[in-house]
């Protein structure tokens, strides 16, 4: 093309400007390359496309989201793929210095959106919080805003582990990291969707503010096609402008045209709410109200450079200078350059004349254009600083230049020591400073009206450590730092104190720091600062509670276990527990990663420990394998999620005594998750208590043992008298099988009483008093089949700690066979009684009778049988012999009077006996007499006694007549079922269905001369009872009034009748047979001297035995010796038949000899045969009864035994 077609042409794009910029067809096409995918980060792109910002610049763009094949928008540029790119700020300058060849078009965020993000459960709140935690950074980035960040910190690389920050993971929720790198406008809100609270640590917040998303082109773009770059600058920006003022519609935009869906497990499917979450934190990063859009600070671009450079160590640094784009020359200068090529012809002249007038009055327009831009956007700016949401201050330092200079030529180096010496010079530099603009938020918070009120009353609101907070900006300004980030605070007028953060930015016009425009913006912190100081006087509350606890407490610190399960997981294990099983070794490791830091005062009086550096240098003499144990388990319980825990555990103390503890464990959890840190044990030494309660439980096991095996009853039972709970022993006094049954029966009782006797129940509360308990409280209660049954009771009263009763709780023994044998002990007293006084009178009163009715008999055989003076003589006898029966009678209670007992066949015996009972009687009798029914050892006189006794007793109970039922049985008893010897037995039974007895007089009816008959003797069943206790045997009574009455006796078994021969063989000595009869009476002795007269007999009478002896032994000397010698038993002041049958005995083994005595219950004569007597003849007796006593002798062989 030669020189003048492109002249030509030239001037005619000069002319000609709007004409291609109309058509549509003649759109630029330009290709944009974003970051990342779609998402509200690029809302401004979307703005501008969608609202045809791009079009009304000529430009036709294509948007591309990153893709496996364009991963980088740089390298997009860089290689021709795409003419324009979003980045990052220092990945720009680190590719620039390694020789990339970028230009920055304009900061669309004005602040990084890097941060690091925290478990808020790890209270991991600033960069010193990361000494020793893992943290994860990106590997594809240098994230130098994070590095020097910690650095400034005074947290160096060495004291941190740093980790891959992997895309594709999420390290926090894996717990592979403490912390992790990400960007504010998203990764908080996908880590709170994933149900985990975290903790925001912001460069920003420590003075490290660098620039985040870019607009950038190639440098030959820039070179080559500046109105292009300027374009594409104009479009965005706008489109940026459109898209933070309507979040809402953009959002719609974006998730209808440009859709994208999952993005990871970090970021998630994007939508609604987490656009709006991005939107809202993307308005804060391009901080438009405050800094015009797109604005790049070169100086601040340059520190970026330098803090990257000495991170990344690769490039050059000087590569940077250039990097940011600046607008092309001037329209009037292209013109003037242009003038030069149109010298040389009038015509070109013109042209450019014409030209140069069409461009001046295009640059007017644009000048015009481009100053109402201006003003809108400088009464935006106005606008934005008064209604900015943080309070905001210019302030104007530009007098402290006049001071600097004097202080450096005093030689001043080190101002910060020079203020600190000199504390007024801050004072006065304070009120050199001017606050050339303040917003409204500002002025209201620190209670001014007006800049000018604030500028005057500043040091009126300055606290001690708001100058020191001064000082240190003096400072920076001397030292010529341009940005801090202080804490300052402050009093308002109002008295209120206010904490603060402040950033503190230098401006800069013309490539100089303008100290007139310095900015200071105030984020308050005091509720931080209040909640802080809370927390601090909490923990010294705390601290304080620990050391002075009456409990012991222990804190163990976990921290390390979360790296340790971390590292563990990857490994593949899933069931710790298990694990520690295979690898025992990994029980210490535990131990070393979980370590105690910290005890009080409680714990190491428990131990035995004289510091906490004593007890944790000797852990391993104190922990034992129940210890170890408890802490593994405690391990497990955090692996799977279980942060609390209660047990019990061995330990030892530092003096050998072991000791169990009970303990609480107990992790805090914050968000479902458990929060690894310092963690509180509550320990307690049971020991004590537990031997107490092994004591209690082996004393509950015997008092069980003794409830239920126990030979006694136990009881509970309510004050109302229903039981609570008895016990089998109990249960089977009453005749029942189980103790269920017996409560269900009582509760079934129309009156909750067991006892007979009415208000019984009532007597035995009050014998209670005021001790509580009562003892030995005998009654008489009721048994399931209706008997009667005596108990005692020892019982005791068991109240609340109110005093309240609960209920009773008694010990009972069946003391019935103690009351019958009482009562049978009772009656045996009285019956001694009678006894004493017929066994004194018996003797003398039978020798009377003795007398009497032999004179009788011997009267009535010398009258005539019909005559009248014998029948008044058999009248005397009859009385006589009744007498004699009552004498009898009485003597049955006499003391050592002992039945003549043989063997006798009851059968013959009950009949006879009834039937002479029943004689003239209305009632009959029913006998039941068992076959083989064993023979008694009695005596068969007396036992004639006891059932006429029996059956006329039974026959007086029935005047209108009725049966008597007669029953004789074969019966074994058992030890301790009745109060006789066990063995075998034969039991009569004597039953009535007449009136009955009353119970409470059924007791009394074995009493001497008890009755309720008004012709009774109250002798009858006395004499019966007497009968049967001497027969070693037992007899019961059991009746109610209108049902009839039961007499049971039991007989002891033994012996076998002697059967009688056909008569007496009649064979009598030829001669007369001389008799010897002994008596201390005369009367007796006549008479029996007659009697034996009468008989046939020789007789001699003697005194007393020692007579007896002395005539015994003459007539065997003389040769005519007596067959038959007849005593008396008692011979008072002498000797008796008893001694004297001794002696006789030495004299003459084969003595005859027959016992008499008066009274005839003397065990003499119950047992005349072991004293050497033939025979027995009891007084009073007549002739014929002495006829049959002497040939009964007479017939028994002389050598007989």
């Amino acid at each position: 093309m030669t020189r003048r077609a492109c002249i030509l042409a030239l001037v005619g794009s000069i002319l000609l400007p709007g004409k291609v910029l109309a058509e549509d067809k003649a759109l630029e096409p330009v290709v944009l390359q974003l970051a990342y995918l779609h998402q509200f980060q690029f809302a401004g792109i979307y703005a501008a496309q969608e609202k045809g910002f791009f079009r009304e610049e000529g430009l036709g763009v294509e948007v591309r989201p990153t893709s496996q094949e364009r991963r980088s928008a740089i390298q997009e540029v860089e290689n021709g793929n795409a003419h324009f790119g979003i980045a990052q700020g220092p990945q720009l300058i680190a590719n620039r210095m390694e020789g990339k060849h970028v230009v920055v078009i304009a900061a669309i965020m004005q602040h990084s959106p890097l941060v690091l993000v925290t478990r808020s459960e790890d209270n991991l709140n600033t960069p010193q919080d990361l000494i020793g935690k893992r943290v994860a950074l990106d590997t594809t980035s240098l994230q130098s805003e994070i590095r020097f960040m910690l650095e400034r910190e005074g947290v160096g690389q060495d004291q941190v582990t740093l980790v891959p920050n992997r895309w594709q993971d999420n390290e926090l929720l894996q717990h592979t990291a403490d912390a992790v790198s990400g960007f504010l406008i998203d990764v908080p809100h996908t880590m709170k969707k994933a149900g985990l609270s975290v903790r925001i640590i912001r460069p920003q917040d420590y003075g490290v503010d660098f620039y985040g998303d870019c607009l950038f082109t190639s440098e030959r773009i820039a070179r080559e096609q500046p109105e292009l770059v300027q374009k594409v600058r104009r479009a965005v920006l706008r489109g940026w402008e459109y898209a933070l003022g309507h979040p809402d519609e953009i959002i719609r935009l974006i998730l209808e045209r440009y859709p994208v869906g999952e993005r990871g497990p970090r970021l998630p499917w994007m939508d609604e709410e987490a656009m709006k979450y991005e939107a809202t934190h993307m308005a804060h990063l391009v901080n438009m109200e405050l800094v015009e859009l797109g604005r790049i600070n070169p100086d601040r671009w340059q520190r970026m450079g330098e803090i990257i450079h000495g991170y990344g160590g690769q490039g050059e640094l000087a590569r940077i200078e250039g990097m940011l784009y600046a607008p092309p020359v001037g329209l009037a200068q292209r013109l003037q350059g242009i003038a030069t090529w149109l010298i040389g012809g009038l015509a070109v002249a013109l042209l450019v004349a014409l030209a140069a007038v069409l461009a001046n009055r295009r640059l007017k327009q644009l000048v015009e254009r481009r100053t109402a831009e201006l003003r809108v956007s400088e009464q935006r700016q106005r606008e934005y600083f008064d209604e900015a949401p943080a309070p905001i201050m210019i302030e104007d330092y530009t007098a402290f230049e006049a001071d600097f200079a004097e202080l450096r030529a005093a030689g001043i180096t080190n101002l910060r020591a020079h203020l600190a010496a000199n504390p007024a010079l801050v004072r006065t530099l304070l009120r050199k400073k001017r606050i050339v603009a303040v917003n409204r938020l500002a002025l209201a918070r620190a209670g001014f009206a007006t800049r000018e009120e604030f500028d005057r009353g500043l040091s009126e609101i300055m606290t001690e450590e708001g100058y020191a907070t001064f000082a240190e900006e003096v400072v920076a300004l001397w030292e010529g730092v341009d940005r801090l980030t202080l804490e300052r605070s402050y009093q308002t007028k109002n008295n209120e104190l206010i904490h603060s953060l402040i950033n503190w930015e230098v401006g800069w016009k013309d490539g100089r720091r303008d100290l007139a425009n310095v900015r200071l913006v105030f984020t308050e912190i005091t509720e931080l600062k209040r909640a802080q100081r809370a927390l601090v006087e909490s923990e010294e509350r705390y601290r304080l509670l620990f050391e002075q606890a009456p409990l012991a407490v222990v804190e163990f610190d976990y921290t390390l276990l979360r790296s340790w399960f971390a590292e563990l997981r990857a490994q593949g294990v899933t069931d710790l527990e298990d694990h520690f099983r295979s690898h025992p070794e990994a029980r210490a490791l535990m131990l070393a990663k979980s370590p105690l830091v910290n005890a009080n005062q409680s714990t190491l009086q428990l131990l035995g420990a004289s510091s906490k550096a004593e007890l944790v240098a000797r852990l391993s003499d104190i922990y034992t394998e129940s210890t170890i144990q408890v802490r593994c388990d405690n391990a497990v319980r955090i692996w799977n999620g279980v942060l609390a825990a209660n047990g019990e555990f061995d330990i030892r103390r530092l003096d050998g005594a072991v000791r169990k503890l009970a303990y609480h464990w107990r992790m805090l959890n914050l968000d479902g998750r458990p929060a690894f840190g310092r963690t509180q044990t509550v320990l307690v030494d049971v020991t004590e208590r537990l031997a107490a309660e092994r004591a209690l439980r082996e004393s509950e096991a015997r008092y069980r043992e003794l409830f239920e095996q126990g030979a006694g009853g136990i009881y509970r039972s309510t004050p109302e008298g229903r039981f609570i709970t008895v016990n089998p022993a109990f249960a089977r006094m009453f005749g029942f099988a189980k103790p269920e049954e017996m409560i269900a029966w009582a509760e079934q009782k129309a009156v909750p009483s067991i006892y007979l006797k009415p208000g019984r129940r009532e007597e035995f509360r009050a014998a209670f008093g005021q001790s509580g308990q009562v003892s030995d409280f005998e009654s008489e209660v009721q048994r399931r089949d209706g008997h009667s049954i005596w108990i005692s009771e020892n019982a005791r009263e068991v109240r609340d700690a109110a005093g309240r009763l609960l209920y009773y709780e008694g010990f009972v023994t069946d003391i019935t066979a103690r009351r019958q044998l009482e009562a049978e002990m009772g009656r045996a007293s009285k019956l001694e009684a009678v006894g004493i006084l017929a066994g004194g009178i018996a003797h003398d009163f039978n020798n009377i009778l003795t007398v009497v009715l032999g004179n009788v008999t011997l009267a009535e055989a010398d009258t005539d049988a019909g005559s009248a003076i014998n029948a008044r003589l058999a009248d005397a006898r009859k009385a006589t012999m009744r007498a004699r029966d009552l004498t009898l009678q009485l003597l049955t209670f006499a003391k050592g009077g002992e039945p003549v007992k043989a063997a006798v066949d009851l059968p013959e015996l009950l009949r006879e006996s009834a039937s002479f009972s029943l004689h003239g009687a209305k009632a009959r009798a029913e006998f039941q007499i068992a076959p083989n029914l064993w023979s008694v050892h009695a005596d068969k006189g007396q036992l004639g006694q006891v059932v006429q006794n029996l059956v006329i007793n039974a026959v007086q109970a029935m005047p209108g007549g009725g049966v008597v039922s007669i029953v004789a049985e074969n019966t074994e008893v058992a030890a301790g079922t009745l109060p006789v010897a066990p063995g075998r037995y034969v039991r009569l039974t004597v039953a009535d269905n007449g009136t009955g007895i009353a119970r409470e007089h059924l007791a009394k009816i074995f009493d001497p001369y008890f009755t309720t008959k008004a012709q009774g003797s109250g002798l009858g069943l006395a004499t019966v009872y007497s009968i049967v206790r001497k027969h070693e045997g037992h007899i019961e009574a059991d009746s109610e009034p209108g049902r009839g009455t039961v007499f049971r006796v039991w007989l002891p078994a033994g012996g076998t009748p002697t059967r009688k021969s056909g008569g007496s063989t009649g064979s009598r000595s030829p001669f007369r047979a001389r008799v010897l009869f002994m008596d201390d009476e005369e009367p007796i002795r006549g008479m029996a001297k007659i009697f034996m007269e009468r008989l046939g007999f020789d007789c001699e009478t003697a005194a007393d035995g020692g007579e007896t002896i002395r005539k015994y032994q003459e007539a065997m000397q003389s040769e005519r010796p007596f067959e038959v010698v007849l005593m008396d038993l008692t011979v008072p002041g002498g000797m008796g038949g008893r001694e004297a049958m001794e002696q006789l005995r030495r004299l003459d083994p084969g003595v005859r000899a027959i016992v008499s005595s008066g009274y005839s219950r003397d065990p003499v004569m119950a047992n005349y045969r072991l004293h050497g007597f033939r025979a027995v003849l009891p007084k009073p007796y007549g002739l014929e009864q002495l006829r049959k006593t002497m040939n009964d002798v007479l017939d028994v062989p002389a050598n007989a035994s």
